[in-house]
């Protein structure tokens, strides 16, 4: 079924069928601006997970992403979809992005019975006029607040992160997929190396949620594990404004840049 000709320039993605979906440049992330950043997929994944039907209602607990290749923007991506488990107690759900027989992304993704959200706490929101850009398209869809470190600091950070247009044109993005989408800036909010000199992609995302995120801020408290110059693991503490609700982890690839690889991610 195709979508009605009217488009909403600011949205990440578009769904041009069924099963069908592509991003827009405004999906970019900061090591080649012709392919996604981690957390846009990732996040479309979980949005698709977290409004597909259940036998009772359920809530995300688990989203795992492996990014097997980079996914392009302005190309149709093929959804690939199906319950490894499906039950009163949990679903289990496989996804996958696809451009031909080509896999580009993988996920499972954990749904479990219940939604208890965080109580009647008091949000406690950041201030906006202490937005810290970060590199990428994808970045300045969101107001980054840094509370502690932050991009290209060079250690251990705290930052806020909102994100200001729809995921998806035409529908209202989840908060687990907006929390999703943050999460992937873990890395880089904590990097040890300089964006300028080093490149550092995570190589996949996972996100264990405790309870459904709330509100349209997420709060990551992020630090790598190094062991070796080649690979480093990345620890993130997920909050919303109610309080902290899960962790994210991320396995991260680390390389020189060359002149020519610094080129290519001008934004």
């Amino acid at each position: 079924m195709g979508m009605s000709a009217r488009r909403d320039p600011k949205a990440i993605f578009r769904q041009v069928d069924a099963d069908c979906y592509v991003a827009g440049d405004q999906a970019a992330g900061p090591w080649n601006v012709e392919f996604c950043h981690g957390g846009a997929p990732a996040a479309l994944l979980a949005q698709i997970a977290d409004e597909s039907k259940s036998a009772v209602p359920m809530s995300i607990a688990r989203v795992t992403i492996d990014l097997l290749n980079p996914v392009p923007v302005g190309t149709p991506l093929r959804l690939a979809q199906h319950k490894l488990r499906e039950g009163k107690r949990l679903d289990l759900i496989a996804l996958e992005l696809l451009t031909g027989e080509k896999r580009l992304v993988r996920a499972t993704i954990l749904k479990v019975r219940g939604n208890a959200g965080a109580g009647s706490a008091e949000a406690l929101e950041p201030d906006e006029a202490a937005h810290d850009p970060m590199p990428s398209r994808f970045a300045s869809l969101f107001t980054i607040i840094p509370e502690k470190g932050g991009f290209e600091r060079l250690q251990p950070a705290s930052v806020w992160f909102r994100l200001n247009v729809p995921l998806l044109e035409g529908r209202a993005t989840t908060p687990v997929a907006a929390m999703v989408a943050a999460a992937d800036f873990g890395s880089g909010i904590c990097a040890e190396f300089s964006y300028r000199d080093w490149a550092f992609p995570s190589l996949d995302l996972t996100v264990a949620l405790a309870r459904p995120p709330l509100g349209s801020w997420s709060r990551l408290d992020s630090q790598w594990l190094r062991c070796s110059e080649g690979r480093a693991t990345c620890i993130t503490q997920l909050a919303d404004a109610y309080g902290p609700c899960g962790h994210a982890m991320q396995s991260v690839f680390l390389e020189r840049r060359n002149v020519t690889d610094r080129q290519a991610s001008r934004w």
